[in-house]
């Protein structure tokens, strides 16, 4: 039977007001400060996001843009070619012109909608976490993603697709990205990459024990935000960096949020 992805998104659209939990075992808490900002707006007609500007805003959310084309074409834009695609978006919506951020966006999550490739391959998955996260990706040079930026990609791709686990390729590529930050210990939305942190570290006669920074990552999260004090020491320094990209990932899901209220 074929997928209803008009009703599964309809799901994450009324779901987008609950709160994050990372980690069944603790509660949420947000810091004041994020890794990953939007880049600066610029002043003129696009400075805020708005209907009008949808498909010309560089930071329109990857979900808006889903919810929004499948509200209007239903799957059919998932078999259109790029050219196709933009020429209707253009004559529909009214809009002079389509950004590149929001083309990549929109290319991205037809991806994600159309081919297991973004769970299987580490290629595709490391390209679709670039344009998840506002960059336009480079396919003549691989970028490496930030902590916060797997936490986001994660987030959205599980939000439309939950019905493909990630493979052993991924894992490893999420594993060997979380050491390449110093961190050791992996939370939700990437816990899928736990066992590959330590294996990669056995493997490297480098072995660790995650279970002091996750212990410490569970008495922190657990306080309210003006009362976390973290100090400047290994695994404090760790889960400094998974606040930050746990706040990011909230923060783009409260953009979502946002956008759809202004699109309704």
């Amino acid at each position: 039977m074929a997928r209803d992805y008009e009703a599964e998104l309809r799901q994450v659209l009324e779901s987008t007001g609950k709160p994050v939990a990372p980690d069944p075992q603790i509660a949420a808490a947000r810091p004041s400060t994020t890794e990953e900002t939007p880049p600066t707006v610029e002043k003129g007609p696009e400075a805020v996001f708005s209907a009008k500007n949808l498909f010309v805003h560089h930071d329109s959310h990857p979900l808006v843009l889903d919810i929004k084309l499948i509200d209007k074409y239903k799957t059919d834009w998932f078999e259109w070619s790029p050219e196709t695609l933009w020429r209707e978006i253009m004559d529909d919506f009214r809009t002079p012109s389509i950004s590149d951020h929001v083309k990549s966006k929109i290319q991205a999550v037809r991806t994600v909608h159309l081919s297991d490739w973004t769970f299987s391959k580490w290629e595709v998955f490391s390209i679709i976490t670039q344009a998840l996260n506002n960059n336009i990706p480079d396919f003549e040079i691989m970028r490496k993603p930030t902590i916060s930026q797997l936490f986001a990609a994660v987030d959205i791709i599980t939000m439309i697709r939950n019905d493909v686990e990630f493979s052993q390729e991924i894992q490893d590529w999420c594993g060997a990205s979380m050491i390449d930050e110093g961190v050791i210990f992996a939370p939700q939305p990437i816990a899928f990459c736990q066992d590959e942190i330590l294996a990669i570290q056995e493997s490297i006669g480098a072995p660790v024990d995650p279970k002091p920074v996750q212990e410490r990552w569970k008495s922190v999260a657990s306080l309210p935000a003006n009362e976390i004090v973290l100090e400047e020491n290994p695994i404090d320094i760790q889960v400094a960096k998974l606040i930050v990209a746990r706040d990011y990932m909230q923060m783009r899901r409260d953009q979502m949020k946002v956008q759809l209220e202004v699109l309704t």
